[in-house]
């Protein structure tokens, strides 16, 4: 009596399986094929000058913002609003008329011992004079003295070492915000106690004006291909960590 495997018929080690079994591995797999995998988020801000002049560095404070960021949560997703009509035997039909989103996105910093995250947030909020209610470094109350912009790019799980091997396909998400200003003055993640030792983290909350520009906008993703190349990130996380080591600059954290 034969054995129940001689009736197995194996296929030759040269063959290849053809249609879909629901894997979608293997070497022969293209990158279109592969599933979406969160890599990085790198976060650029343009800060406005009536603030960030003279007496704070403008490019020390996004150099700063931009190695702090630990955490991006986006802006709600965009819902369409429709109304609905009803015709003769209460068939109905949908209209779309309008949309719906929020206007706000968060991000999460890491602090470093001066607390120059801190700093950048309360020298931002500080077009408000906590003290009096209004604005006293205001010139014409316009809102290029207090909005910036932001630009979030998100990359696959890679890491460019020389800022000029970043490409296109890279990148796998972009948000252009713009008419941006954060609303928390951060006092409470320093909160403490005497059996309480931990690092700091600070959420802020941003506004922003419309609706962001994404990678669907050929423009703006060539501009975030553009911002990465002219980036130098790890030189910049080298320089932020040489200006928290010199005396002269520990007090403020920041250039001044």
């Amino acid at each position: 009596m034969s054995n129940y495997t001689d009736g197995i018929t194996f296929r030759t080690n040269t063959s290849i399986p053809s249609g879909g079994n629901g894997y979608d591995g293997g070497s022969e797999r293209d990158e279109s094929a592969t599933p979406f995998t969160k890599g990085y988020f790198f976060v650029f801000f343009a800060l406005p000058g009536t603030l960030f002049n003279s007496t704070m560095s403008a490019n020390d404070a996004k150099q700063y913002l931009l190695n702090s960021a630990i955490d991006f949560q986006p802006h709600a997703d965009r819902q369409l609003q429709t109304v609905e009509v009803k015709g003769i035997g209460n068939t109905t039909a949908n209209f779309i008329v309008g949309q719906q989103t929020t206007q706000d996105f968060s991000l999460t910093y890491k602090e470093y011992a001066t607390s120059p995250v801190c700093k950048i947030h309360k020298k931002w909020t500080s077009y408000i004079n906590p003290f009096l209610g209004g604005s006293t470094v205001a010139d014409v109350f316009a809102p290029s003295e207090y909005k910036g912009s932001v630009m979030v790019i998100q990359t696959k799980p890679v890491a460019r070492v020389n800022k000029d091997d970043w490409k296109l396909t890279d990148i796998i998400k972009v948000d252009l915000y713009d008419g941006v200003f954060p609303l928390p003055d951060p006092s409470s993640p320093f909160n403490n106690g005497v059996e309480q030792m931990e690092k700091v983290s600070i959420p802020v909350q941003y506004k922003f004006d419309g609706q962001p520009l994404t990678e669907v906008d050929a423009d703006t993703l060539n501009q975030a291909l553009e911002v990465l190349q002219n980036a130098d990130i790890y030189k910049m996380t080298n320089e932020i960590y040489t200006k928290l080591s010199v005396s002269g600059k520990i007090l403020s954290g920041i250039n001044t």
